[in-house]
């Protein structure tokens, strides 16, 4: 962790960020599906874990046990997620199990009931923080993803609700991640999303002539480029190929 900052656990999105993403930053992670954006997000809560930082994670796409071996996946340390999980470094509100009929349970997970209840979503993450709270480390959070819950409820009581979820973020110190699909929400709500957040990650792809992917920082205090900066994702890893400085970032 540099000075006041978090690593993403990605170097060269860090070395764009000057060390990593702000502390106490709320993060709109935007783009179209399937270009690493949640692999983004899980990769931000592994490089957490193997600092010892804590993590808190919503989940509405999947269900626990999907993410967590995702998230293992990730792990580029010779250490077991079922570690962190028995430390109590790691706790899930999971949006998605109960709701699809799925009874199964698993242990330092909370499971909302119905996405109407926003109010008990907003309970459980409380309460996911303050069991983090102990470790008296920079909290990291993961919201996958907000445009689920703009699918299953109003726009407005959707992003209502992303605003409160922002607000406990900051609340408890934390640095929060949220996914958000482009091309399902109107401009003026992801403007209202927007306003919410310290910054945004931005993602896009092109096809002619050929398929590419590029993203861009907005916000987030100082950087070294606002451009746009082509990428690969293979879904196993994100590697940023082009330059942000003097000479291709290899």
């Amino acid at each position: 962790m540099s000075a006041g900052r978090l690593s993403t656990g990605i170097k060269r999105l860090d070395d764009l960020l000057y060390g990593g993403i702000p502390l106490r930053s709320n993060v709109m992670v935007y783009g179209p599906p399937f270009i690493g954006k949640e692999w983004l997000i899980t990769r931000f809560i592994a490089k957490g874990l193997e600092e010892d930082q804590p993590a808190v994670v919503v989940l509405t796409n999947f269900g626990v046990d999907e993410f967590r071996e995702e998230l293992g996946k990730t792990l580029t340390i010779d250490k077991p997620l079922e570690e962190c999980e028995h430390r109590g470094l790691i706790k899930y509100v999971d949006a998605y199990t109960r709701v699809i009929g799925d009874a199964s349970v698993f242990e330092g997970a909370y499971y909302v009931e119905s996405f109407a209840d926003t109010t008990s979503i907003l309970r459980m993450i409380d309460t996911a923080f303050r069991d983090v709270l102990r470790f008296n480390l920079p909290i990291r959070f993961g919201f996958i993803s907000v445009s689920t819950l703009v699918v299953n409820i109003t726009p407005q009581a959707a992003f209502r609700l992303a605003y409160m979820i922002a607000g406990v973020v900051k609340r408890y110190r934390g640095t929060g991640l949220f996914a958000v699909d482009s091309g399902m929400h109107t401009e003026s709500d992801v403007s209202t999303l927007a306003h919410i957040m310290d910054g945004i990650f931005e993602f896009k792809e092109e096809f002619d002539p050929e398929h590419k992917t590029y993203l861009r920082v907005l916000g987030l205090g100082q950087v070294r480029s606002r451009n746009w900066i082509e990428y690969e994702f293979d879904g196993e890893e994100l590697k940023i190929t082009g330059s942000f400085a003097i000479g291709r970032i290899v």
